[in-house]
């Protein structure tokens, strides 16, 4: 037996709140239409296709659409607009570098990701290597007193 729970913080709880717009007709906020949970099937329209091929290229959509669906199942997700709810995630996937790549994307490849995470860390290293040198270069009593008072 499944049970629904109301949580105020879901966009949910906000159906058929209303607000002025700018002519100041009353509008629904959020539509009345009843959250629905995303079937096994379902894919992404012609327009949402077109939408995530234009904004997110290297992206492999299918497998993006394969994980959203079985994330869904997985926690019981329901939503008004299941495409709206593809795009947010597949928008908030691609920003943490969280979706799926095509395979023939070699500079946003897995390996490629290592390589550049090590070309910026060799970058901080050289950058406190320089810092350190200039240091080592100026003369000033407290290095003065440093090197002459080693004992070591």
């Amino acid at each position: 037996m499944q049970q629904e729970q109301s949580d105020s913080n879901k966009p949910d709880s906000f159906a058929g709140r209303e607000r002025e717009d700018v002519s100041g007709e009353r509008v629904e906020d959020y539509p009345t239409r009843k959250p629905q949970a995303v079937p096994a099937d379902w894919m992404p329209s012609a327009a949402d296709l077109a939408w995530a091929r234009a904004k997110h290229t290297g992206i492999a959509l299918d497998r993006h659409v394969e994980g959203f669906v079985l994330r869904c199942q997985a926690h019981g997700y329901r939503y008004r607009d299941i495409s709206a709810a593809w795009r947010s995630w597949l928008l908030q996937d691609v920003q943490t570098h969280k979706a799926p790549l095509v395979a023939e994307t070699p500079t946003v490849s897995g390996i490629s990701r290592m390589a550049d995470k090590a070309a910026a860390a060799r970058q901080q290293v050289d950058i406190w290597a320089s810092v350190a040198d200039r240091l080592r270069q100026r003369p000033s009593a407290e290095t003065g007193a440093i090197s002459l008072g080693g004992g070591w």
